[in-house]
């Protein structure tokens, strides 16, 4: 393991709270909150360490309690040519890393305790983003923005993943069930039980055969 980057905020009153790195190794996102716990989300260059972009028009964070750290993740499309910045408050919004421009902000499928979002996870063309509320899983597209929600778990939702293929998504929760919904029709296809635990992660084999 060699060093390759040292990337560190000029500004003392800035704490890292959380980071994305592209999966082509172009730019890494670096989450940092201030002494008010406003997020500050800056894209640096992996070859230069340079700050490339401060994103914009952030929405305040929902506040954990138990370390002061506001909720928010940030996810990288696997082609690295979009961010999600998701907060614990629901909502969900795309960036262009290298431009910060924001694409497409979405909201997470309401919930009955208003407790947000999740889980979310990029389809592997970024064509697609799954998002979940409390017990239920929408589907949304990010080209326009059409959400399909669906319904079936009956606990928290906690991991999704989709197939290598795009063409299936699995879903874990705290119902104990492992779920696998075929995005094309719409509908859930199979329901896997019998766990004595919650379901917590799962991940889809190179293959798309098999799931762990």
């Amino acid at each position: 393991c060699k060093l390759l980057q040292h990337i560190a905020s000029p500004k003392d009153e800035l704490e890292g709270c959380g980071l994305a790195l592209d999966p082509q190794g172009k730019w890494v996102a670096l989450l940092q909150c201030n002494l008010r716990n406003r997020p500050v989300v800056d894209i640096h260059s992996v070859a230069t360490g340079r700050k490339i972009v401060r994103l914009g028009g952030l929405p305040n964070a929902e506040v954990q309690s138990s370390s002061s750290r506001p909720l928010i993740r940030l996810i990288s499309s696997p082609c690295g040519k979009q961010l999600a910045v998701v907060t614990g408050k629901g909502l969900v919004t795309l960036y262009d890393p290298l431009t910060g421009k924001r694409s497409r902000p979405f909201t997470s499928v309401p919930t009955p305790d208003h407790r947000g979002t999740n889980a979310f996870a990029f389809s592997p063309d970024a064509r697609e983003v799954a998002i979940t509320g409390m017990s239920q899983l929408c589907i949304c597209s990010t080209v326009d923005g059409r959400p399909r929600p669906t319904s079936g778990h009956g606990g928290w939702v906690n991991e999704l993943d989709f197939s290598p293929d795009g063409r299936h998504l699995c879903s874990t929760s705290s119902d104990r069930t492992v779920r696998i919904w075929a995005l094309g029709e719409g509908r859930q296809t199979r329901v896997l039980s019998g766990f004595g635990l919650d379901t917590i992660a799962v991940r889809y084999a190179p293959d798309g055969r098999h799931l762990a």
